[in-house]
């Protein structure tokens, strides 16, 4: 008994592989979802981390380092919430988020699990400082403090060539472009 193929039967096969298919890639994304879900935040205790932002043009531009000091691999959010401290103070700086194509510049693939004594970094841009620094002091101090969520407390890292962004438009906010985390 020969079979022929119609048109209703190479449907019906192409709808079933095509079923499959996309079981086989539900399953997988939930199995995958699972193990990123089943990894604890960064703790900041055991984070370290290095900073520096250079540039002559108005903008200091740099890049944010994190070690992971734990025993444990732990789970990244897709950017930290960075704030510039100069003596202590806070300062009035609008964080935006910098655009993929910028954050590139500064290291590799994006990572979202980082292992025990793994490092990840991060794209900083400061541009726009029309305010003067408190308690202006020489060699500039300054750091950034390092939020990964809001149940966690920041961590303090220091900056290496703490010098404020030029003045380029005394109307508009001071801005901080921070990328996505990012292999060394």
């Amino acid at each position: 008994m020969k079979r022929q193929l119609t048109w209703k039967s190479i449907s019906l096969f192409i709808v079933g592989a095509t079923l499959l298919v996309v079981v086989v890639v539900a399953i997988t994304l939930s199995n995958s979802g699972k193990a990123i879900t089943s990894v604890s935040i960064c703790s900041t205790r055991n984070l370290s981390g290095s900073a520096s932002l250079q540039g002559e043009n108005g903008y200091r531009v740099g890049n944010l380092t994190i070690e992971n000091n734990g025993s444990t691999p732990c789970r990244l959010p897709t950017r930290p919430s960075v704030v510039l401290v100069w003596r202590g103070a806070a300062l009035a700086i609008h964080q935006i988020v910098m655009d993929d194509e910028q954050s590139r510049l500064v290291g590799g693939t994006t990572i979202s699990v980082l292992p025990p004594d793994a490092k990840t970094t991060v794209g900083l841009a400061w541009g726009n400082w029309c305010k003067t620094l408190p308690s202006k002091t020489y060699p500039p101090s300054g750091s950034l403090l390092v939020s990964l969520s809001r149940t966690t407390s920041p961590v303090r890292i220091s900056v290496k060539n703490f010098l404020p962004a030029r003045c380029d438009w005394p109307l508009k906010p001071s801005t901080l472009e921070v990328g996505r985390f990012r292999s060394p």
